[in-house]
């Protein structure tokens, strides 16, 4: 099956060493990144005990080892990422593990199933086989016995008879034991035909449910057209990060939804195959039954011995053609039941021939649905591709753009005044840390500066005009 193969051709024991060993890197860039961040901490706080002049030269050193610990910490994040994307690119096209091991399940159990209905069938087909032996054994005494009957009529008695009249009832109640044990397998044909009635049935239900399926997979059409108008965006919409990631993500969770379906579609297309051989093999089988019974239709020389029966003076025989079945006796008027159940031979092999074609063409559409999944998965992957290829040039060249210029942004100017306003509040109260700040912020910002001005200015006058007063 195309999951098995799927699991086969990830080669999922390479991936396991290969996450091994990546796992050892990270947590070995892990433990050293934790030991240089307790050595870099120590060294700040050695740094705030020093005075200024002292500040000024180890500054540099300081601001290097952070800037080390900052490539390092982005080394370490583009491993990370170059590690997850290597899983997902593995895994992401898999299919679903579960629905895997279920199909297993269920054809184990339908294994099962079928061992005990052959168990069930053995004793069934030991029966007819017995029973067809016997039906052979008296079409040969029949044959003999008309043989026989035939010398009477000619006069030409044979030597083992003394009592013609005597042995012609016997062989009378002979037929009519034979007429019953016809009429009991008649009943168990009967009951057979039954069963294979239940079973085409099940058949068609099976069959109209895989066409809804088929059905439902028509919004295959969708997607595609969802395809076509994503290649016809700019490259700026492709560029971009958050869109294209919803997109990518859409499309492999419908292309995973669409093989899971197929799965299951095929799955139950060989269940119905199946099933329809067997129906094949018990129509066969039917048609030898017929065979045989057809062949037996030699009994209706019987109704030519009551003209040599009542010369004998024998009472009337009862009537049986209401409740015979396949031999002379039967009414004129009801049809021979071997002509009915070849008629309805015929209805079944023809409707098993058409459940066949409708197989036949669900499997094409199938197969059809198949080439244009394929298609649109190799579409997705040249898109993914070039998406991947663009987003990794647009971050190349940030990299290179900004790597030389950390130290001369003002973003890093702000952490080191950051950092400063730590030093300073480090060991001081919430007021003092409070009136410090109100201090930095008059000395950076000019309107702050004049306001707090005035407001001091206008305290002092009103103190002036108390102490005057």
């Amino acid at each position: 099956m195309e999951g098995n193969q799927s699991w086969s051709e990830a080669k999922f024991s390479n991936l396991q060493h290969t996450l091994d060993e990546q796992s050892t890197r990270i947590n070995e860039s892990k433990n050293l990144g934790t030991s240089n961040r307790r050595a870099l901490a120590s060294k700040t706080k050695e740094f705030r005990k020093l005075d200024d002049v002292t500040k000024l030269v180890e500054l540099k050193s300081l601001l290097k080892g952070y800037q080390t610990e900052i490539d390092a910490l982005t080394t370490r994040c583009k491993f990370a990422e170059s590690c997850f994307m290597n899983v997902y690119k593995n895994l992401a096209l898999l299919p679903d593990p579960a629905v895997l091991l279920q199909t297993k399940d269920s054809e184990i159990e339908k294994l099962k199933k079928a061992k005990e209905e052959e168990a069930e069938q053995q004793p069934k087909e030991e029966n007819e086989g017995h029973i067809a032996k016997q039906l052979e054994r008296q079409m040969r005494y029949t044959a003999r016995l008309e043989k026989e009957l035939k010398e009477l009529r000619d006069g030409k008695p044979t030597d083992q008879q003394s009592n013609p009249a005597t042995d012609l009832m016997n062989q009378i109640d002979d037929l009519e034991a034979q007429l019953a044990a016809s009429k009991s397998n008649s009943a168990n044909l009967q009951s057979t035909q039954r069963e294979n009635n239940a079973k085409i049935t099940k058949l068609e239900v099976d069959l109209r449910e895989a066409l809804g399926k088929l059905a439902v997979q028509q919004d295959y059409d969708e997607i595609k057209t969802e395809l076509d108008e994503l290649r016809q965006q700019d490259t700026e919409e492709i560029l971009s990060s958050n869109s294209s990631d919803r997109v990518n993500v859409e499309l492999r969770r419908q292309n995973q939804g669409l093989q899971e379906q197929q799965l299951t579609n095929l799955t139950r297309i060989k269940e119905l195959n199946e099933s329809l051989s067997e129906q094949q093999s018990l129509v066969r089988r039917l048609e030898e039954d017929l065979a045989q019974l057809n062949a037996a239709d030699t009994f209706t020389t019987v109704s030519g011995w009551t003209q040599l029966t009542k010369q004998f003076d024998r009472p009337a025989l009862p009537d049986l053609s209401r409740d015979s079945s396949y031999v002379g006796l039967a009414s004129p008027v009801s049809p021979h039941p071997a002509s009915i159940i070849t008629e309805q031979r015929d209805r079944y092999k023809q409707r098993a021939q058409e459940y066949e074609q409708k197989c036949h063409k669900s499997q094409a559409e199938l197969e059809t649905k198949k080439k244009e999944l394929e298609a649109a998965s190799r579409e997705i992957y040249t898109l993914y591709d070039r998406m991947r290829q663009f987003q990794h040039m647009a971050t190349v060249d940030d990299v290179n753009a900004n790597f030389g210029s950390q130290l001369y942004t003002p973003t890093s100017q702000v952490l080191l005044k950051e950092l400063d306003i730590e030093r300073r509040t480090a060991g001081l109260t919430k007021a003092e840390a409070k009136i410090l700040e109100m201090h930095a912020r008059a000395v950076v910002n000019d309107t702050f500066r004049r306001a707090f001005a005035a407001y001091m200015t206008g305290v002092h006058l009103a103190l002036v005009a108390a102490i005057i007063l």
